[in-house]
């Protein structure tokens, strides 16, 4: 039986042939610079001062108000009341914790500013319900 013709005699051809076809190299392209973002501030060393904080109860004028409700049997008043009391006094508690966290004055009073702004909005939020 007669041998094929071998591949590797027509190898070389082929090969010269894809090499005349090749593509042409191109420069990579540059990526675009990302900006980098600020870094977050690390406020877990002073987490303590978050644990410490308590706001006082008389400032609120929700709390005699619930405790009151709970000694004329309102269970349900007393309840609401004093959710609301627990995130009035944790949302004081984050707010104080983070501005005293903050270096920048003018970064704090322009927060304290606009913390007021939207306290504002939800009192009037409030009020429409």
């Amino acid at each position: 039986m007669a041998r094929k013709k071998s591949t590797q005699d027509t190898f070389d051809e082929n090969v010269k042939k894809l090499a005349e076809k090749a593509p042409k190299k191109t420069a990579a392209k540059a990526k675009p610079k990302e900006k980098a973002l600020p870094t977050i501030p690390n406020h877990l060393t002073n987490v303590k001062g978050l644990e410490e904080y308590n706001p006082k109860p008389e400032h609120y004028s929700i709390y005699p108000y619930y405790k009151e409700k709970m000694n004329h049997g309102d269970r349900s008043t007393y309840y609401i009341g004093s959710i609301l009391y627990r995130s009035l006094a944790d949302m004081e508690k984050r707010i104080s914790f983070y501005l005293d966290n903050t270096s920048s004055e003018s970064s704090k009073k322009d927060l304290k500013d606009l913390l007021i702004k939207d306290l504002e909005g939800i009192k009037k939020r409030i009020k429409a319900l």
